[in-house]
C-alpha cells in the first residue's frame, strides 16, 4: 500500500503538470502510473476482495499501466502508436491468467515474461529513437524501463528454476519485496525521466527561437552579430579576409501600405531564400532588423564579396515575387559590402559601420546598386 500511494502520488503531480502546458504523451504517462497504483492494491488486497478478480484484473491492469507509457512516449516522438504493442499484451495478460487461475507459478512466469517484454520493447524503441531524445531524461528513463524488465524477468526465472516453490517460502517474500521495492525505484525513474525529456525538448525550442528569426527561418539578429563576432576573431587569429554584405529591399514600407503585412512577409521569405541559395556552405546569413541582412563571407576578399553583392543584387530584381490573387511584383535591394585584407587587425565593429555606410551611400544614389566600404 506505501509503493501504491507512492506511485499514485507521481501519477497525480504528472497529470497536474498537464494542466499548465501541452503534455506531449504526458497526460497518457501519468494516466499509466495512475493504473499502476491502482493495480497494486487489487493485486495485495486479495483476502478482501474475490480472489478471480484480484488475479485477472491486476495482472492486467500492470499490463495496461506499461502500454499507456508506452503510448505516451509514442505521443511524445509525434507518432502514431502500434495498438499491437500497446494494448495487445493486456488482453494476452488477462487471458493467461484466466487460463491458469490455479496454477500460481505459471502465472508469475507468464506474467513476468509478458510484462518484461513490454518494457523491454519500450526500452528498445527508445534507444532506436535515442538521436531524437538526447539528454539526461532519456537516460534516466532508459535505466527505468531496463531496471523494470530485469525485476519481471527475474520473477520468471525465479519460479521457472524452481529457486521460489510456494507463496509463503523464504524466498517468495524476499522476491516480492524486491519486486515492489525495485518497481518503485522504476516508476520514480521513469517518471523523472519522462518530465525531463519533455522539459530538455522545450529548452531546445526556446534555444532555437532566440536564435532564429521566425518569419524567415534564418539566423536572427542576436544570432548573425554573434557568428559574426565568431568568425572576424577567428580570421583575425588565423590572419584570413573577411567581407559582410548588409543588404536593405528598397521601397519595403510602399509593399507594406499597398499590399499588406501578409504580402510583406512574403517578400522577406523570398529574399531570404534568395539570397542563401547563392551562398557557400560556411558563409553566414541573418535577418539584421525589419527589412535588413547581414551576410558574412569568411575568407572573402572585399572584391570578391562585391561580385558577389551585384550578382544579388540583379537575382533579386530579376525574380518576380507572387503575392497570391494573380498578383505579382517586383523588388530591389540595396547593398553595401565591407571587408578586410589579410593580416588587417580592425575591430569587428568597423566592418558593420563600413558596410552599413556603404548601404547608405547605395540608398542615397538611387537604390538597387552595390557600394563599397571604406575602412
Amino acid at each position: 500500500m506505501m509503493v501504491s500511494v507512492a506511485i499514485l502520488t507521481m501519477s497525480g503531480a504528472t497529470l497536474w503538470l498537464t494542466r499548465a502546458q501541452s503534455s506531449e504523451g504526458l497526460n497518457l504517462w501519468g494516466g499509466g502510473l495512475l493504473v499502476y497504483a491502482l493495480a497494486l492494491p487489487v493485486l495485495t488486497l486479495r483476502p478482501m476482495i474475490p480472489v478471480n478478480f484480484s488475479i485477472i484484473v491486476g495482472n492486467s491492469l500492470f499490463s495496461l499501466s506499461i502500454g499507456l507509457m508506452l503510448w505516451g512516449y509514442y505521443r511524445f516522438l509525434e507518432r502514431r502508436p502500434n495498438l499491437w504493442l500497446t494494448l495487445g499484451p493486456v488482453f494476452l495478460t488477462a487471458i493467461c491468467m484466466w487460463l491458469f487461475l490455479d496454477r500460481l507459478g505459471m502465472r508469475v512466469m507468464l506474467n513476468g515474461l509478458i510484462a518484461g517484454t513490454q518494457t523491454l520493447v519500450l526500452a528498445a524503441i527508445m534507444y532506436r529513437h535515442r538521436q531524437l531524445t538526447p539528454g539526461h531524461g532519456y537516460q534516466l528513463l532508459l535505466c527505468g524501463c531496463l531496471m523494470s524488465t530485469l525485476i519481471c524477468y527475474a520473477r520468471f526465472l525465479a519460479v521457472f528454476s524452481g529457486a521460489v516453490s510456494s507463496p509463503t517460502s523464504d524466498g517468495a517474500q524476499l522476491l516480492q519485496t524486491v519486486s515492489f521495492i525495485g518497481a518503485l525505484s522504476a516508476a520514480m525513474l521513469d517518471a523523472v525521466g519522462f518530465i525531463g525529456m519533455i522539459k530538455e525538448r522545450a529548452d531546445a525550442r526556446n534555444r532555437t527561437l532566440a536564435m532564429f528569426d521566425e518569419l524567415t527561418g534564418i539566423a536572427n539578429r542576436r544570432a548573425i552579430r554573434d557568428e559574426f563576432a565568431r568568425r572576424s576573431s577567428e580570421a583575425r587569429r588565423h590572419r584570413r579576409s573577411l567581407s559582410v554584405l548588409m543588404i536593405d529591399i528598397d521601397h519595403f514600407k510602399e509593399v507594406n501600405d499597398t499590399y499588406g503585412h501578409p504580402a510583406g512577409d512574403r517578400v522577406l521569405k523570398t529574399v531570404a531564400h534568395l539570397i542563401g541559395s547563392r551562398l557557400r556552405a560556411q558563409d553566414a546569413l541573418g535577418r539584421y532588423g525589419g527589412e535588413e541582412f547581414l551576410v558574412v563571407l569568411p575568407n572573402t576578399p572585399q572584391e570578391a564579396g562585391a561580385l558577389l553583392a551585384e550578382d544579388l543584387c540583379q537575382c533579386i530584381a530579376a525574380t518576380p515575387i507572387d503575392l497570391g490573387d494573380g498578383i505579382s511584383i517586383h523588388i530591389s535591394a540595396s547593398i553595401g559590402v565591407a571587408g578586410v585584407p589579410l593580416n588587417d587587425t580592425k575591430h569587428s565593429e568597423d566592418i558593420i559601420r563600413a558596410s552599413d555606410d556603404a548601404l547608405y551611400r547605395a540608398k542615397k544614389l538611387g537604390r538597387n546598386r552595390v557600394e563599397e566600404g571604406i575602412l
